[in-house]
């Protein structure tokens, strides 16, 4: 997983698995906010799973997923 600093406060990082949410949590992040939808494809963990793992390494998990199509009425 590759993270890159924005500045002093926030990251992007590529996709973040179950298995990627302990490099985050190295890097001293607290905060792990999910942009991508769920069922947006079927190669990646769902955010209940991410959000999880997350918790058991204290990191914040927030899902604010972005679509094209924009936010559905479940999302908001």
């Amino acid at each position: 997983m590759r993270i890159k600093r924005i500045n002093g406060m926030f990251a992007v990082a590529s996709q973040v698995d179950i298995k990627t949410v302990k490099d985050v949590a190295q890097a001293g992040y607290k905060t792990l906010i999910c942009n991508r939808p769920d069922c947006e494809s079927d190669d990646y963990d769902l955010f209940p799973a991410i959000a999880a793992e997350a918790k058991r390494l204290r990191i914040t998990p927030v899902y604010l997923p972005i679509s094209l199509l924009g936010a559905s009425v479940h999302d908001q």
